[in-house]
């Protein structure tokens, strides 16, 4: 399905949900698509970001809703209205810039959503803004391995040093003026750092992981282990996990298609980012709830997986989070320098 035929579909659908909205303030698209050529093709198992805005605080989600809706796979989040009154406060936080800018306004009953995309886009590009959006982007980094230091439980501090990683592979992005999508952060890293004749820089990144001596055979057979015990956490889960709105059957292609998406590209180290934090999820999943006789096979693949990237409690962790720090530096450095002299970028 091409792109304008998704939108048409996301449109009609925020509008319809969103006079079910108390206060719905408007709507718009957010991720890679908000960028994409409106005739570009969409693979099945793609997913489209809807926000949605409300000026009623009891109205605000935590968690963010999946669904299909005639044929596409939305992700849709209800977020409080309050921050995108402000141009200014978009423009310096990384999170829904590049989407304001972006301008895909699915629903915008009171007309403040068009106008704030035109304030954001025109100040975009502007140095201050990507400066702001950069030091924003380095002091979540710096909370996420603060608290990955503190975590007491192992399951604790995996989660921060995800998040942490998250913040890391979108610096460049953000120097660059590229949109921060979170599947392909690593290949759009190791793009920007090849061109600049960093590899070496990007091979220290993979490392962080432990994907750098991982081969496209080694990854795949991963996805496969991966793509099975996804599956079968969806049909046992219980427990409750970070990112629970997830395990979703629908969403299964989405993990599996976009990680061999990128293994095709001969992406197959960078496409492990994709991977491993839902790998880790449905591991706990499968300890917890899957049949007792099924968990010894699950456990020896997960542990495989893990034990390869270097990502366990044995894991020397405050040597692994300092090389986070490190590299992270070196990352910032690299983004400051960017920001000074990339052609797209004004004073």
């Amino acid at each position: 399905m091409k792109a304008q035929h998704v939108l048409a579909k996301a449109k009609a659908w925020a509008e319809q949900e969103g006079s079910r909205i108390p206060g719905f303030h408007g709507a718009f698209v957010a991720g890679s698509v908000a960028r994409m050529a409106p005739d570009t093709e969409l693979e099945p198992w793609r997913d489209l970001d809807v926000v949605m805005l409300t000026r009623e605080p009891q109205m605000v989600k935590a968690e963010r809703m999946e669904l299909v809706h005639e044929g596409i796979i939305l992700e849709s989040s209800c977020l409080s209205a309050a921050p995108f009154h402000s141009a200014e406060t978009i423009l310096s936080t990384p999170e829904h810039a590049d989407n304001i800018a972006a301008g895909i306004i699915l629903a915008d009953p009171t007309g403040e959503l068009q106008q704030l995309h035109k304030q954001v886009a025109a100040e975009y590009s502007r140095k201050r803004w990507v400066k702001a959006r950069l030091d924003f982007q380095r002091k979540d980094l710096s909370d996420r391995l603060e608290q990955a230091v503190k975590a007491s439980q192992f399951s604790e501090r995996f989660v921060h040093f995800h998040m942490a990683m998250v913040y890391l592979s979108g610096l460049l992005a953000i120097a660059h003026n590229r949109p921060l999508t979170l599947r392909r952060r690593l290949v759009i890293t190791g793009e920007l750092l090849e061109a600049e004749g960093k590899t070496q820089l990007h091979e220290d990144v993979l490392a962080l992981i432990g994907c750098n001596h991982l081969t496209r055979e080694t990854v795949e057979r991963y996805v496969t282990e991966f793509d099975q015990a996804f599956g079968r956490a969806i049909q046992v889960k219980r427990i409750t996990v970070p990112y629970d709105y997830k395990f979703r059957a629908h969403l299964r292609p989405y993990y599996v298609e976009g990680t061999l998406d990128m293994v095709r590209e001969g992406r197959h180290r960078e496409a492990i980012f994709w991977l491993f934090g839902f790998y880790y999820l449905a591991a706990m999943v499968l300890m917890s709830d899957a049949p007792a006789e099924e968990k010894p096979l699950f456990k020896e693949r997960c542990d495989r997986f893990f034990n390869d990237l270097g990502l366990t409690p044995a894991t020397d962790w405050g040597r692994r989070l300092e090389q986070v720090r490190a590299v992270a530096d070196r990352l910032s450095e690299a983004a400051d320098k960017a920001l000074l002299n990339h052609p797209a970028l004004v004073d």
